[in-house]
């Protein structure tokens, strides 16, 4: 604990593909403590990789997508061990696969730094920064101080564009891909 105390404070607003992987980097370093927040409260995932259709595939080849520029085999690794189906180098795995091994890289670098991962549910909003420090303002009334913070907002939500408006409601327009079941048909 006296040891954590000198260690900088960092928060990262938004637990996607940016945050966790910041996240991870940061824990990896040694030199952080992290207060990750996501008012989803599913760490990892994000718009994205929250999906849960096995229709939703990456758009890049899986020996691409390795959380590690430096280990670019990392993911495909993974999916040797946890999908071995979808474990081909240049096949497409699905969205909901790579948003489990984002997880599962947060979960164990938290696991390798005890202590110094903070996962808060909730929304945040409103952040004021000060010369050395910033204190961000949660929906629920907490207050989290840290010395940096990061928005890792990810996508904002769809809008319907103009030319289309017409067909809002129609069974033949798909307002959100990403919302459960939308491309059931």
């Amino acid at each position: 604990e006296k040891f954590m105390a000198g260690l900088p404070r960092v928060l990262i607003v938004g637990a996607g593909f940016s945050g966790a992987v910041l996240a991870v980097r940061l824990l990896a370093q040694g030199r952080h403590r992290v207060t990750l927040v996501e008012r989803s409260g599913v760490f990892g995932r994000g718009v994205a990789y929250a999906t849960t259709s096995d229709v939703h595939r990456l758009n890049v080849r899986s020996n691409r997508m390795s959380a590690f520029p430096e280990d670019p085999d990392h993911f495909v690794r993974w999916l040797s061990e946890h999908a071995r189906s979808e474990a081909d180098p240049n096949g497409f795995a699905r969205r909901s696969l790579y948003g489990a091994y984002l997880g599962d890289l947060l979960r164990q670098t938290a696991a390798r730094a005890p202590g110094r991962l903070v996962r808060r549910f909730g929304e945040v909003v409103s952040i004021e920064a000060e010369a050395d420090s910033v204190t961000a303002y949660m929906a629920d009334g907490l207050e989290i101080d840290a010395e940096a913070a990061v928005l890792a907002l990810g996508a904002p939500a769809p809008q319907t564009p103009a030319a289309v408006r017409g067909l809002v409601g129609s069974t033949r327009y798909v307002a959100d891909p990403w919302a459960p079941n939308a491309l059931d048909l």
